[in-house]
Parts: C-alpha cells; sequence; structure tokens
C-alpha cells in the first residue's frame, strides 16, 4: 500500500508539471492550488497507513479487518489521484467528485481508527501517533474541499469576466450546460 501511496504522489508531481507548461494564468493558478491540497492528501494518507503497521505490529490480534480498512484508506487516494487529473484535464468542470471522494476518504479514517481502536492494547503510543495522523489526514481532507470549493468560485468568477467576450448564442449554450 505505501509503494501504491507513493506512486500516487508521484503522478499528482507529474500531472503539476504537466499543468505548469500547458496552463497560464487563472487556470494554472486552481490547478497548483488542487493539486497541492491533494499531494498533502496523499501525503497524510501514507503517514496513516505507516502508524497503522506500528499498531497492528503491538497488538496481538489477525488484523485482516484493519488491513482492510487501511487498503480502503489507500485506495481512496487512487480515487483522490483520479479525481483530480479529471478536474486539471478539463474533463469535468466542477470539482464535486473531488470533494466527495476526499469525504470519503475522511470517513474511511475514522472507520479505520475505531477499527484500530478496538484491537490496540491500552495506552498504546503507536495508537496515540495513528490517532495523530488520522487527525492529518482529516485536515488534509477539509482543505481539498475547501480548495475545491474555492477554485470552483474562481473559475466561476473568471467565467463571468469572460461573458462579455461571447457571443448571445454562447452565452445560451453556459447557460444550457450550468
Amino acid at each position: 500500500m505505501d509503494k501504491a501511496i507513493e506512486e500516487a504522489a508521484t503522478k499528482i508531481e507529474d500531472m503539476l508539471l504537466q499543468s505548469r507548461v500547458s496552463d497560464s494564468g487563472m487556470k494554472l493558478e486552481v490547478n497548483e492550488k488542487i493539486l497541492n491540497s491533494c499531494t498533502i492528501s496523499v501525503l497524510s494518507i501514507r503517514v496513516l497507513v505507516q502508524k497503522s503497521g506500528l499498531v497492528r505490529a503491538g497488538s496481538n490480534c489477525g488484523c485482516g479487518e484493519e488491513y482492510s480498512d487501511s487498503q480502503s484508506v489507500a485506495h481512496g487516494a487512487n480515487v483522490l489521484l483520479t479525481e483530480a487529473n479529471k478536474t486539471v484535464s478539463g474533463e469535468v468542470k466542477h470539482q464535486l467528485n473531488l470533494i466527495v471522494t476526499a469525504q470519503e476518504i475522511a470517513a474511511s479514517t475514522t472507520q479505520f481508527v475505531v477499527a484500530n481502536r478496538v484491537k490496540a492494547p491500552q495506552g498504546s503510543s503507536n495508537f496515540a501517533a495513528l490517532g495523530t495522523a488520522s487527525k492529518g489526514v482529516t485536515q488534509s481532507t477539509v482543505a481539498v474541499v475547501a480548495t475545491a470549493k474555492d477554485c470552483t468560485k474562481r473559475m466561476e468568477d473568471s467565467l463571468d469576466l469572460d461573458l462579455e467576450k461571447l457571443t448571445a448564442h454562447q452565452v445560451k449554450l453556459m447557460k444550457m450546460e450550468l
């Protein structure tokens, strides 16, 4: 899982470099903000998964369920990557899927921590570290949501400015799409 998360972080960095080459102005600024927030989220997920290995090592359980939960969180990182790519490439016009994915990661993280709490030895310092890592994931997913909403607003505001340059037909098409 650690390798998959590392690959996701690398892919996000590649998307950022590609965006810097192909985009400019508001589009580049929005892409950078979205990709930076996603990078931070993926890296915080990586820390969470690493800390969960310490908790599992310190407990006397089979840990199959926790492993499944950690896979769910790690899978969320890959879905976040996919949605960030769609957003940056212009495949989607809004960041709703990115927001939903970030919220799903936060929910999976909560479920993951609760599953580990049940199995962790009482007073475990490793579990305390896992709790800190989960707060990092929660904060980073909140940042992804806030960034996506802010970037959506910025893009909509920039479109408002460009409406003066559009023909009446183009304005009607845009209204219908919205």
